[in-house]
């Protein structure tokens, strides 16, 4: 899951959310034909006897039947949708049962034909991470979830109130618990003020995640400074860093604020931090323990007040130790086979920005 480690007695990892350790079985809606609007929305199984049957569908079909209730579960709350409308269902199409811990059996009842890797069945046994496909209709996959998801607190995490299924202010997409715990950190990691390493494989949001960081911490109203590291030329990199003096190293050479310089007050943001050399890395310890630093050609230090936040998709081995040591805070996030919930309103978000272009 997500790691948050710091060297400040009595924060590490208290105040932040927790998953219930009250959880249920249930099934997530990822594609509807007729409701698209409605996708990441979750029915849950209620609490009843085992081998006890809801019905999916239109609505009962029974007086008395038990319909499974679909909600839009956000953290503190499931705001209940109602069952599904699309007319190409049955009033009746499932039964839906749990059979054995950590298992749903679905029986098909309805017009609608239920596929299970491909092939048309009358009855599937689904474990969480599983999909159905109902006919052309709907795509329905088996997930664990809590009763409701950890409630945020709205002063940390102003995106909080989005509409369901978009990206929220910060362009974070998705509804999954891994999506709200994601929230939650960045949250976290906004009020305080050690510096960050963010991990995870290309793709991943990376970036995202450090705009988030920002514009949630004190920092917000002065500037973050974004550059991938791997762009830096070898012969220039203290130059890039730390700037330079006027005429230094050449007569006419314009004098330059560097990043340090041009981050001091606000955020530096440096993505693929793993490939910047060991001894580089190494130049970055006085700034990142007092912010002390000098630019090329200059013999007296200069001062920076700024927050680093360091992204690789290299293991922390990779790192200079000392520097890892000073990187108090840590993200990992996860790639796209552990959020596989969110993938379709990932697609719609991109769909949509392709569209805009």
């Amino acid at each position: 899951m997500f790691s948050t480690v710091t060297q400040d007695p009595g924060e590490s990892t208290h105040g932040r959310p927790t998953v219930s350790a009250s959880r249920r079985l249930g099934l997530a809606l990822l594609w509807s034909l007729d409701e698209p609007g409605r996708c990441g929305q979750v029915a849950l199984i209620p609490r009843i006897s085992r081998r006890a049957e809801c019905v999916l569908g239109r609505g009962p079909a029974e007086l008395g039947a038990l319909g499974l209730t679909w909600v839009e579960q956000r953290p503190g709350s499931n705001h209940e949708t109602g069952p599904l409308r699309s007319p190409r269902l049955s009033r009746e199409q499932l039964r839906v049962s749990q059979p054995e811990p950590g298992q749903l059996e679905l029986h098909n009842v309805g017009r609608c034909p239920l596929l299970v890797d491909g092939v048309a069945v009358e009855r599937a046994n689904l474990v969480p991470g599983q999909f159905a496909l109902l006919g052309r209709v709907a795509l329905l996959m088996c997930v664990e979830r809590p009763d409701t998801l950890p409630a945020l607190d709205p002063g940390r995490w102003p995106g909080a109130l989005h509409r369901f299924g978009l990206a929220d202010s910060f362009g974070l997409v998705g509804e999954s618990p891994l999506a709200w715990e994601l929230r939650a950190q960045l949250g976290f990691m906004g009020g305080r003020a050690a510096h960050v390493l963010i991990r995870g494989a290309s793709g991943t949001g990376k970036e995202l995640a450090a705009q988030a960081i920002h514009a949630l911490s004190p920092r917000a109203a002065k500037p973050l400074v974004a550059r991938n590291a791997a762009t830096f030329p070898e012969t220039l990199l203290d130059a890039e860093l730390f700037g330079n003096a006027k005429n230094f190293p050449n007569v006419g050479t314009p004098e330059r604020p560097g990043l340090i310089g041009e981050a001091d007050g606000g955020t530096l943001f440096l993505d693929e931090f793993g490939e910047l050399p060991v001894a580089a890395q190494a130049h970055l310890l006085r700034v990142l323990d007092a912010g002390e630093y000098a630019r090329l050609g200059e013999a007296r230090p200069r001062r920076a007040d700024l927050r680093l936040i360091a992204a690789t998709n290299r293991p922390e081995a990779a790192l200079k130790e000392d520097v890892l040591a000073r990187l108090r805070l840590r993200l990992e996030l996860p790639g796209i086979d552990r959020r596989r919930e969110d993938i379709p309103q990932l697609a719609v978000h991109l769909l949509r920005r392709i569209a805009q272009h």
